[in-house]
């Protein structure tokens, strides 16, 4: 079978051609969808994931298989498992008899939320452990499942999946952080881990200081973990040097929400959140410097995690010397979402994240099929000049246009607004949230002075931001003249003539082309700073 193409790539064949291809364009859009529709049902199930770490043991049921699948349920017990496997070489009684209590606790939940698969799975203190064997024999005699044991380089090549899955062009290094290791693997777009090819100690490796076992193995004293630390770089020659670093898991994760409560940051959402080289070792600085209380006081930083977090900062900033990133963008995705991303078939895992979770909250909301669509292929004229990127997110917020209709008149704009700058999205920086979002909140009305917009003001360069506006008035005439219905809007157009813009629509529907379409045809005109015109066409 043909790979399918791109939706995008339906738009870029639509351009030029008139309205038939428009209308040729849409139809073919839909085509596309209920191909990835029928892919995605054969994976369909919950899917219930269970990470047996080296500091936690965490539960993360996903709504399937797909190329952006939802976690509906989450839930972590830090349990310690790699506490003194490095001195002693055991998994300590106490820490195997909590982790056994939430293994069961983890199984009878995933057999009430109906998961059609459990898929436990264990890293590197029980992998390190005398003892890990007889460790996993226990979970399988008292929560009857078979846990698969990950060897450093599975869990290094899994941990890139999940990066590559909410990132998929990510170039640089990735190092995955846990308890009991710390896995680096140099990154290279969709390339990194190609069908059937292992990583190789060439562009991968797993070293054994996580932060359990550092802290462990240098006393407590950064000084000599320092020691450690760079005794294991230094024997690393292929690390990528200049590019961008993608640190994954929770202590680093909390790096990141203390930069963010620092700065007074407009959104929190860890995922794609990006800081320069400068402000990272900024960052780091600050933390390395605090004590214990003042990390306790920090909103959103772990209490559990507040004595790692020095060392965690220490191994950043080890890193950073070695490799100069040139940025740190922190991922929320890891070895969990790896080892989904890798069940796709070749069509799934070639989808768009973003544009397949946009598509899949649209069908699961909107009114009408396909009518994000017809509004990205309406509002084309309009946007001549956009970049790939820009295209990407215009087709987002289109997608996006109609969830908020079941929502009071009233709090529509506000309401649709949140929803989309804190979706769990991937494959998009806060830069093209707020850009979204900002569109949605426009596409209902919203009003532009409230406080509630302070992402969008923040984060958007000005052209985007009036870009953004632009598009959510474009959409709005979209809803206004067609009722929602994609059909009717793919028989319309708005686009550029002669220093005007141009609203073309069959002369057999003339009568829709007027009261309320008129007005908001007109905010559309003077957004752009341009005469208006209604055009007739003839069949």
């Amino acid at each position: 079978m043909q790979p399918l193409p791109s939706r995008l790539s339906v738009f870029q064949s639509a351009k030029d051609v008139g309205q038939t291809g428009v209308r040729a364009a849409w139809e073919r859009l839909c085509l596309i969808q209920e191909t990835l529709l029928k892919s995605r049902a054969k994976s369909q199930g919950n899917v219930a994931v269970i990470d047996i770490g080296s500091n936690s043991v965490r539960l993360v049921v996903f709504d399937g298989v797909s190329r952006s699948p939802l976690a509906l349920f989450n839930e972590k017990v830090l349990c310690g498992l790699g506490r003194g496997v490095g001195a002693e070489g055991r998994l300590s009684e106490d820490a195997m008899a909590m982790a056994l209590d939430s293994l069961e606790r983890f199984v009878h939940l995933s057999h009430a939320m109906r998961a059609k698969e459990i898929a436990p799975f264990a890293t590197a203190a029980v992998r390190d452990a005398s003892n890990g064997a007889q460790f996993l024999q226990q979970i399988q005699d008292r929560c009857g499942i078979s846990v698969r044991l990950l060897s450093g380089i599975e869990e290094a090549k899994y941990s890139a999946l999940g990066v590559l899955a909410g990132a998929p062009e990510a170039r640089g290094l990735m190092g995955d952080l846990g308890g009991g290791s710390l896995e680096l693997v140099g990154l290279h777009g969709r390339q990194t881990v190609s069908e059937g090819n292992a990583l190789t100690s060439q562009n991968s490796v797993t070293l054994p200081l996580g932060l359990l076992r550092l802290m462990e193995d240098s006393g407590y004293k950064r000084s000599k973990a320092r020691e450690i630390i760079m005794s294991h770089l230094d024997t690393l020659n292929w690390l990528p040097e200049r590019q961008d670093f993608y640190p994954v898991g929770g202590a680093w994760r909390n790096l990141a929400r203390i930069h963010m409560e620092r700065t007074n940051y407009p959104l929190h959402v860890i995922h794609q959140y990006c800081l320069n080289h400068d402000e990272a070792l900024r960052t780091l600085d600050v933390v390395e410097r605090m004590t214990k209380n003042d990390l306790l006081t920090i909103k959103g930083v772990s209490k559990r995690r507040v004595d790692t977090l020095p060392f965690a900062a220490l191994l950043l900033r080890c890193l950073m010397e070695r490799c100069t990133p040139r940025s740190v963008v922190f991922s929320a995705f890891g070895v969990r979402e790896g080892i989904l991303y890798d069940r796709l078939n070749a069509d799934m895992a070639a989808v768009d994240p973003l544009i397949e979770m946009c598509y899949d909250i649209s069908h699961r909301a909107s009114r009408f099929e396909s009518m994000g669509n017809a509004l990205m292929l309406f509002s084309d004229g309009l946007f001549p000049d956009d970049s790939e990127e820009e295209r990407r997110l215009r087709y987002a917020a289109c997608l996006l246009g109609d969830i908020g209709w079941r929502v009071h008149p009233d709090y529509r704009a506000d309401q649709s607004y949140e929803r989309v700058l804190q979706a769990p999205f991937s494959g998009i920086d806060h830069a093209g949230r707020a850009f979204i979002a900002l569109a949605v909140h426009a596409r209902y009305g919203g009003d532009l002075s409230k406080n509630l917009l302070r992402a969008p003001r923040e984060l958007l360069h000005e052209s985007l931001f009036h870009k953004a506006l632009l598009l959510g008035k474009t959409m709005r005439l979209g809803f206004a003249y067609s009722g929602a219905t994609p059909a009717l809007l793919s028989e319309a157009a708005i686009a550029f003539e002669e220093a005007q813009v141009v609203l073309t629509v069959p002369e057999k529907e003339k009568a829709l082309a007027s009261g309320m379409v008129e007005r908001r045809f007109e905010n559309v005109a003077k957004a752009l700073h341009m005469k208006g015109r209604i055009h007739f066409r003839e069949a």
